[in-house]
């Protein structure tokens, strides 16, 4: 997995677990999806379940063995938002001083951007072809694959907050 990837759900804030439609939509269709799959509901989670959400997840990584389905049907999915290690290294005086400029740890303009430090990151998740696709701020990474491992323990935390679960294939 890679470390940016594994910092943003290890120590990620407003860490929420999703259930998703494996049906693809349109954006136009369905306005209100994550990365074009409708939610069937989402949930945040104590820092006890991230954790086990988290390992059981990263485990799986190290587990493929570069197997891959021809498929993308995802049920799952993460929302989190993380620093991804990095403070912001200019004072409220040099963000006034740079308006109009790039954040240097980020890239984000100032001033007092309140994004600046934060990234939001979204893992769509297929224990079914066992793909993971990644996005930074909407900007998609390379898949990471998985295996199936973790499937009854995200569906056992989607349950016990009575959060709807696709059907599985």
């Amino acid at each position: 997995m890679p470390v940016d990837a594994s910092v943003a759900l290890r120590g990620g804030t407003q860490f929420k677990l999703l259930s998703l439609d494996t049906n693809y939509f349109d954006r136009k269709q369905r306005p209100s999806v994550f990365h074009n799959f409708n939610v069937l509901g989402a949930t945040s989670v104590s820092p006890t379940d991230q954790a086990k959400l988290v390992d059981a997840l990263i485990a799986s990584v190290l587990e493929n063995d570069g197997a891959t389905g021809a498929c993308f049907n995802p049920r799952h999915g993460i929302r989190t938002k993380d620093r991804a290690g990095k403070k912001c290294t200019m004072g409220i005086r040099a963000r006034r001083e740079h308006l109009g400029k790039k954040c240097p740890s980020y890239g984000n303009y100032f001033p007092l951007d309140p994004k600046c430090n934060d990234k939001r990151f979204d893992f769509v998740i297929c224990f079914e072809c066992l793909q993971i696709y990644w996005y930074v701020d909407d900007e998609k990474n390379p898949m990471i694959l998985t295996s199936g491992s973790p499937l009854d323990l995200f569906n056992d935390v989607l349950t016990a907050a009575s959060i709807p679960i696709a059907d599985p294939a």
